[in-house]
């Protein structure tokens, strides 16, 4: 990964700083075509931001694409002033080490053909709704235990968790939630059911 661009929103400004070293990315809590969003804090003020991180590559085009519906949405945001919208704060350009502990923080959450596709430069996987019914069990396992699935690893240890087995399964979840989760965790994509499929699970239906 090279040269990550992150858009901080945030009501409450705090001083000028670069971005990193102002800002502790936390959990990841969406990701769509052009870029992934975490919830991020001040590392002073401890005030709460979203943060919209996007992957650029040099000669890209989809990272072309990518740059104008940044550029777009930032010329957008910076001129609302709502109660019910987020302030635009700030952009930069993150690189090298940084782009390392942006996909260190974000591999528990991923499925295995995501983690393949990014080591291979290849966007396409993302691009695919099924890596996020992985993401959606791993999610449920954070939300059991507190933790992401193999929170206890570094980064090359994560990869190879993901790529060859399955995260644990919370001993504590019902028989419908044990199940809920291998039907998220199918290793072949194609076997993962829908979003709508999982909304008629009798996990969900409490």
């Amino acid at each position: 990964m090279e040269n990550p661009t992150a858009s901080a929103q945030v009501a409450d400004r705090t001083e000028q700083l670069p971005l990193a070293s102002q800002w502790e990315k936390g959990r990841l809590i969406g990701r769509g075509t052009f870029g992934s969003v975490y919830i991020a804090s001040n590392q002073e003020t401890r005030a709460l931001c979203a943060l919209k991180e996007f992957e650029l590559l040099p000669n890209d085009p989809n990272s072309a694409e990518c740059m104008m519906q940044l550029k777009q949405e930032i010329e957008v945001l910076s001129q609302l002033r709502h109660p019910n919208i987020l302030q635009y704060y700030a952009s930069e350009i993150l690189t090298g080490q940084a782009a390392y502990r942006s996909l260190k923080k974000s591999l528990n959450w991923m499925a295995p053909e995501l983690i393949q596709s990014l080591m291979a430069n290849d966007n396409s996987a993302d691009l695919d709704p099924t890596a996020d019914i992985w993401s959606l069990g791993c999610t449920i396992i954070e939300m059991v235990t507190g933790k992401p699935p193999w929170s206890e690893y570094e980064r090359d240890p994560v990869i190879f968790k993901v790529m060859r087995s399955l995260p644990p399964i919370p001993e504590t979840l019902s028989a419908e939630g044990k199940d809920f989760l291998h039907c998220c965790f199918r290793r072949q994509p194609a076997g993962r059911p829908s979003a709508a499929m999982l909304l008629e699970h009798a996990f969900l239906q409490i």
